[in-house]
């Protein structure tokens, strides 16, 4: 297919999900329960000052894991308006000669020719900087007005996206558009077929997608699409993959939805509480909508300038692997009550610690942990602080204490975060600042304070689930 020809699939969703750095839409379509991680309070009244007097014991099972989930697990969408509103070709439109070579740089970016992205970074940030400023207010408008426009993805767009996820150790799964429909309604396959034999013939390793969450075609666009003929439409697409012999084996998802059932909203408050749930249901990847968008799930702002979930997901991906444990706790008054343990305000979980095998690009940022370490991550909801005692094998062990709060004086509302007293803030352009931990001695009491996140490793314990 020559360079210049068109592959246009209209309302595309481009999906990268992470093979080694840092990246994070959140797909969960079912509703969670985290039983295995607290018990709900038994009926009946409650005396006064109850949950302050409660010490919670925590123990871990350390002999096997309930769950083994993907290694790139904690991953990332892009919204499709980098392609849309040019935001990865819009060097080609500078003619500036201080600006040629970047533009050559930008042209030759892929690994035969070393993944170069600049002779001046610092001015390709800025002109980005600006770029994503009007993007963000088209999202907005878009989302305002509920009127999308379509996307027209050209050859050349799809070799810069395609260079752009290769060149960042990232694997590109590429939604295509479900709506683009023949007269008798069913899926209209001709691009698609172009564009396979095009990245076919470039040898791109890309997976695949059938439109994104179709509850909501009517909504946005007017019009739906049933299950039934969905599902003949992802048959159709599974033949043209395996017609096509550099696809015949290639990854087919979806489609996602996102529409969770009366009772499963009060359960899906916060990233690091979806993150957890999802990894004790076996979810193998949750992709975080978007890296970069308009409203409140995004993890940059339009400077670039990390939002707190970025940095709870970046102190994520550096301290919990994919091996999931199961978690045991008791509630402990002045006189024991049976039952009357944990709120729902309260979630604890456990994994196994990630060492250099799943972090090698994140070492730098910390404490470097070995196999055999085990990760508890504790989200404390109450409006007051709660004390927790590490039980059983745990107890006799040093803690890495990591605790993030809300910087400043708007509370959760706060853009900015703080771990262990410092607030997180990039050192330069390039540079993350070190995760520093705070050791706690073995056998002391953890105080979680009130509205926070903490991850605590206990070093050196050599649980047996997590030394292979």
């Amino acid at each position: 297919m020559p360079k210049s020809s068109p592959c246009v699939f209209p309302w595309s969703s481009l999906w990268l999900a992470s093979l080694a750095t840092l990246v994070v839409q959140s797909v969960l379509s079912s509703s969670y329960s985290s039983s295995s991680t607290y018990q709900r309070p038994a009926a009946g009244g409650k005396r006064p000052g109850f949950m302050e007097r409660t010490l919670i014991l925590l123990d871990v099972n350390t002999r096997s894991p309930i769950r083994v989930l993907n290694d790139n697990f904690l991953s990332l969408q892009l919204d499709p308006s980098i392609i849309k509103d040019g935001w990865l070709d819009f060097l080609r439109v500078l003619s500036a000669p201080v600006l040629h070579d970047i533009v050559r740089s930008d042209i030759a970016l892929d690994k035969q020719k070393g993944c170069k992205l600049a002779n001046h970074p610092d001015i390709m940030l800025e002109l980005q900087r600006e770029k994503a400023a009007t993007t963000q207010l088209v999202l907005l408008k878009e989302q305002l007005s509920n009127i999308y426009s379509n996307i027209t993805i050209t050859a050349r767009s799809l070799d810069k996206l395609y260079n752009f996820a290769d060149c960042a150790g990232l694997h590109l799964i590429l939604g295509l558009n479900a709506l683009h429909r023949n007269p008798d309604n069913s899926w209209n396959t001709s691009s698609t077929l172009s564009l396979l034999k095009y990245g076919a013939g470039k040898k791109y390793n890309i997976s695949w997608e059938l439109g994104n969450e179709p509850n909501a075609y009517r909504s946005m666009v007017g019009r739906a699409v049933n299950s039934t003929q969905l599902a003949q439409d992802y048959n159709k697409l599974r033949t043209l993959l395996q017609s096509v012999r550099y696809y015949h084996r290639a990854h087919l998802y979806g489609p996602n939805a996102g529409r969770p059932r009366k009772n499963a909203i009060l359960l899906l408050d916060g990233w690091v509480n979806t993150l957890g749930m999802a990894a004790m249901q076996g979810i193998d990847v949750v992709l975080r909508h978007s890296f970069f968008d308009y409203g409140y799930t995004h993890l940059v702002d339009q400077h670039f300038n990390p939002l707190p979930d970025y940095w709870f997901s970046l102190v994520f991906k550096r301290l919990v692997g994919p091996r999931v444990l199961a978690v045991r706790v008791a509630g402990l008054q002045r006189k024991p009550q049976p039952g009357r343990v944990i709120r729902d305000k309260l979630r604890i979980y456990a994994h196994c610690t990630s060492y250099y095998k799943y972090v090698r690009q994140l070492r730098h940022l910390g404490h470097n942990y070995v196999r055999g370490s085990i990760t508890i991550y504790i989200i404390n909801l109450h409006r007051s602080r709660k004390k927790i005692k590490l039980a059983g094998t745990l107890r006799n062990n040093t803690v890495h204490q990591y605790l993030l709060q809300p910087y400043g004086t708007d509370g959760l509302r706060a853009k900015h975060v703080q771990l262990n007293g410092e607030k997180l803030l990039m050192v330069d352009n390039e540079t993350f600042p070190e995760l520093k931990p705070k050791t706690l001695r073995a056998g002391r009491t953890i105080a979680m304070p009130p509205m926070t996140i903490g991850f605590y490793v206990i070093k050196n314990i050599n649980a047996y689930a997590c030394r292979r």
